[in-house]
C-alpha cells in the first residue's frame, strides 16, 4: 500500500529548533526572464511574498535565483548579512557537493541540506 501525503506530518524542524509548515512557498519564478535575475516588477515580488507570509507561509525556498553569474561568496555574505539582521533564522543549502558546504560553513551554520539525488541525478 502506498503512503499518502496526508500521513505525513504537516510541519517539520529545521535547526532544531524552527518549525515550519512543510508546504512552503517556492520563490523561483518570481525572478527575471528564465529564471535568472531581477524579477520585472520588484514591488510585485515583495508583495506576493508579504501575502505568503500574511496567509502562513513560514518557510520560503528561494532555489538558484541570484543568477549563474553571481559569486558564491556574495550570496553566502547576503544571506549570513540577512540572518544577522534577523530576516533569516537558519540557512539550508540545496544541491551541493561536500566542498559547498564546507565554504557555507565558512560564512555561516548549515542546519539543512537538500541532496542532490533526483530524476536526473541517481548518484549517491
Amino acid at each position: 500500500m502506498a503512503t499518502t501525503t496526508a500521513s505525513y506530518p504537516a510541519t517539520f524542524t529545521i535547526g532544531g529548533d524552527l518549525t515550519v509548515n512543510r508546504l512552503g512557498y517556492g520563490a523561483m519564478r518570481i525572478t527575471g526572464k528564465g529564471i535568472w535575475g531581477p524579477p520585472a516588477d520588484h514591488d510585485e515580488s515583495i508583495r506576493v511574498l508579504k501575502r505568503a507570509v500574511e496567509l502562513g507561509v513560514n518557510f520560503i525556498d528561494t532555489a538558484d535565483s541570484y543568477g549563474p553569474n553571481v559569486p558564491v561568496e556574495d550570496t553566502f555574505n547576503f544571506l549570513k548579512k540577512a540572518q544577522q539582521d534577523g530576516f533569516i533564522k537558519h540557512i539550508g543549502l540545496s544541491e551541493v557537493d561536500v566542498d559547498q558546504i564546507k565554504k557555507a560553513q565558512e560564512f555561516f551554520e548549515v542546519v539543512s541540506v537538500q541532496n542532490m539525488y533526483s530524476v536526473d541525478n541517481r548518484k549517491w
